[in-house]
Order: C-alpha cells, then sequence, then structure tokens
C-alpha cells in the first residue's frame, strides 16, 4: 500500500496505483467492524496486513 493511502485506505473509492476494484470493500469491513462492535486494525509495514478483533 502506498503510504499516502495508510490514512485514509477505509474511505470509499481509495484504492491503490496497483488495485484491480473499485476502492469499496474495506470500507465496507470499516462499516461491519463498526456496526457489531468488531475491531478493525490496518497496518503496513512489510505488506499490508488487515486484522478483524471479534467481541
Amino acid at each position: 500500500m502506498e503510504p499516502n493511502l495508510s490514512e485514509k485506505i477505509t474511505d470509499p473509492a481509495v484504492k491503490g496505483d496497483q488495485s484491480t476494484g473499485y476502492g469499496f470493500g474495506l470500507s465496507i469491513v470499516k462499516r461491519l467492524c463498526e456496526h457489531q462492535d468488531w475491531r478493525l486494525t490496518v497496518s503496513s509495514e512489510r505488506g499490508t496486513k488487515i486484522a478483524i478483533e471479534l467481541t
């Protein structure tokens, strides 16, 4: 993931340069996590890691 996207990657229609999608997947996941009180973590140190903690 490009460094300039790290803060807004879960916003609708935001996607990386090499993405073949439309940029809505992580925004949907974020809304689902908020609705269910789950924890969504996105990190990008060596590659991109997406984690969901179910409570």
